[in-house]
């Protein structure tokens, strides 16, 4: 089952490039999902704030019964608190428990896909992090739970295969991504380390990726040969995988959601009548 969507669904600039004027803020979802007809989002503002669980439960009742959500963890789990504290390893159980707490509706209501964990730039290949990734887990027992890095140590040739065998061992899927090929970020190499497979699209956009803002930084709009040669890469993560989550993250005014049109067609194109 391949499921696609975009990372996140509330954006100021997203009112004319992709929701009505007239359209309130509080009605967004439920537009995003009986309108535009996504059956799946990723959760993205969970990264920065603790959420109400009132908030969670609304979702709920926003979305149709076949929506899925994916939630990305908090950065205080994954230790991208950057300048507060130096990426020792944290006695940081409070924060799981008050991520978890937040999202119960989406466990209780069966809507929740997986919860991301998305681990920055300056968490590298160590053993030390590697048992911090062993005590993530053993804190988030009992949900599906993938991983993205973004150091590109955990992506070497040379130790690639230990990284995955790592996830799988942890029963943690591996989330394959899609961003500019420049030196310092992590490659693009599809992977299955668990039931789920995920793969996310930030964008190409090379020059801003480290002096632009948070938004330039995702201002890009992928063309249609750009998306149709990543099918390929789509057809081999759905084949191992029993769901494939494939979400568009680039989504500066609107172009994820334009991205996740396209590659909905795209995929359409290509499937068996």
């Amino acid at each position: 089952m391949i499921r696609v969507g975009v990372c996140g669904f509330s954006f100021k600039d997203w009112k004319g490039p992709v929701y009505p004027e007239h359209l309130k803020e509080s009605e967004y979802l439920s537009y995003y999902n009986q309108v535009l007809k996504f059956d799946t989002v990723e959760i993205d503002v969970s990264y920065y704030t603790y959420l109400s669980q009132k908030t969670a439960a609304r979702w709920v009742e926003k979305t149709t019964d076949d929506f899925g959500f994916a939630v990305k963890c908090h950065k205080e789990m994954t230790l991208n608190e950057m300048g507060k504290v130096d990426f020792k390893i944290l006695s940081n159980e409070e924060a799981f428990s008050k991520f978890l707490f937040t999202f119960e509706p989406l466990m209780a209501s069966r809507k929740l896909l997986c919860f991301l964990a998305q681990f920055g730039p300056l968490f590298w290949k160590s053993e030390a992090h590697k048992e911090y990734l062993s005590l993530f887990r053993e804190r988030m027992a009992g949900y599906p739970l993938v991983v993205e890095f973004r150091h590109k140590s955990w992506l070497s040739k040379e130790g690639r295969d230990d990284t995955f065998a790592f996830l799988e061992a942890n029963r943690m899927a591996y989330a394959t991504v899609d961003e500019p090929q420049i030196r310092q970020l992590v490659p693009l190499v599809p992977a299955i380390t668990d039931a789920m497979a995920y793969f996310r699209l930030h964008g190409r956009n090379a020059k801003a990726w480290f002096k632009g803002s948070r938004e330039e930084r995702y201002n890009y709009l992928y063309n249609e040969e750009e998306l149709r040669a990543l099918l390929p890469v789509v057809a081999l993560l759905s084949r191992k995988a029993s769901t494939l989550l494939v979400m568009f993250n680039n989504c500066h005014a609107g172009a994820a959601f334009h991205n996740a049109v396209m590659m909905k067609e795209l995929l359409r194109s290509i499937s068996p009548p």
